[in-house]
């Protein structure tokens, strides 16, 4: 037996509970700073439904998905390149 009706309510619900988790770790980082841009990599970047909650859930910022494959990696790279 399940509490869903289908697997489509099932796939929101996890949608809601990702972004939810998202927007508490999230602001935990980003509270208090002069960030304006939340960019987000890899799978999820491509996810229409993640992206559409994300952006609900930060109506402030301005969610994009990153142009870049691994933008992530290769941003952590530049930091780490910047401090030798």
């Amino acid at each position: 037996m399940t509490i869903f009706l289908d697997e489509n309510e099932a796939y929101h619900y996890l949608m809601a509970e990702i972004v939810q988790q998202q927007r508490f770790s999230s602001s935990l980082v980003i509270s208090n700073t002069d960030i304006k841009k939340i960019c987000v990599d890899g799978g999820f970047g491509k996810n229409e439904l993640y992206m559409k909650l994300l952006a609900n859930a930060f109506p402030s910022y301005n969610v994009v998905a990153a142009s870049v494959p691994q933008a992530s990696s290769i941003g952590a790279a530049m930091v780490m390149g910047e401090k030798k």
